[in-house]
């Protein structure tokens, strides 16, 4: 039965199935408790939630320009604190990007949701900017119920990870912020904190 085609395509969807239930996204680790309410004093915090299952086993890598800041999976989520001012967000896969334009004021909390949709060759994982206006501003805490907290591990090299996206990171960049998916950019200004 494993020499026939239908017999091989059995085995190579179970090994993916035991691949990507319940293991950590690459390179982070999980949070005990809910996590930060507030950012340090002087820095930001950015709450980054992916609340479905859906796409569950496609990671998502989470860039501030050419620093990772993290990574998630299905039902995941992960705070990043920063300093106050610009920063650009790039969210990729191996087939989709997104990037985020923010302006974080210090002291505030900002929220980005990953949403996920089929894709033609995999989920199609996006970056979307909760406003102070947002219609799903209301349901940010329900998905951080819902979700798992995860931080990069401090213990993880992801030196030679981010040596080797450089260029991609770089051509994501010059694609939304200055070229030909300009109109894809999204931004997150500093009055849209949580209230």
């Amino acid at each position: 039965m494993l020499s026939s085609p239908r017999g091989l395509i059995i085995v190579g969807l179970l090994l993916m199935l035991l691949g990507v239930s319940g293991c950590a996204p690459q390179y982070m680790r999980v949070v005990e408790g809910s996590g930060l309410a507030r950012p340090p004093a002087g820095k930001s915090l950015v709450n980054f939630v992916r609340p479905t299952g859906y796409g569950k086993g496609d990671q998502y890598m989470v860039w501030d320009t050419h620093e990772l800041i993290g990574n998630t999976k299905g039902k995941c989520r992960f705070q990043y604190v920063c300093e106050p001012g610009e920063h650009v967000f790039i969210g990729r896969t191996f087939n989709s990007a997104s990037v985020v334009r923010a302006n974080v004021a210090s002291d505030n909390v900002y929220d980005i949701v990953i949403n996920v949709k089929p894709g033609m060759f995999g989920a199609s994982i996006t970056m979307e900017p909760i406003s102070v206006n947002h219609p799903k501003r209301g349901e940010v805490a329900s998905w951080e119920d819902r979700a798992t907290l995860y931080e990069l591990d401090p213990t993880a090299n992801t030196d030679g990870l981010e040596q080797s996206q450089r260029g991609a990171i770089d051509r994501v960049l010059q694609d939304f912020v200055n070229g030909e998916k300009s109109d894809r950019l999204q931004n997150l200004g500093a009055g849209d904190a949580r209230q």
